[in-house]
């Protein structure tokens, strides 16, 4: 199954305190995402990267990219986060 890739304009971003810091999540259908990376438009093909490799490590629905003007963000669903060994 491919990522996801939504446009920024479709969720709605947050900020949540965890070990110790503020991180940064968004909502979409419903599911909490935390952010585990950004990238500059140019390094699109690195975010995919990424994706790919975290989808394979997880459940494929617990990963999901984002797409602004600006960057590409990494997401993982916060229920799998705590298997994340990358994050």
């Amino acid at each position: 199954m491919l990522t996801p890739l939504i446009s920024s304009q479709f969720v709605t971003p947050f900020k949540f305190w965890h070990e110790g810091r503020i991180q940064t999540g968004m909502q979409f259908r419903n599911e909490l995402f935390q952010s585990v990376a950004e990238f500059a438009l140019i390094q699109r093909q690195k975010a995919f990267e990424l994706a790919w490799q975290l989808a394979q490590q997880h459940d494929d629905e617990a990963i999901v990219m984002t797409a602004s003007a600006t960057h590409y963000c990494v997401w993982m669903k916060i229920r799998s986060r705590d298997r994340c060994l990358a994050c």
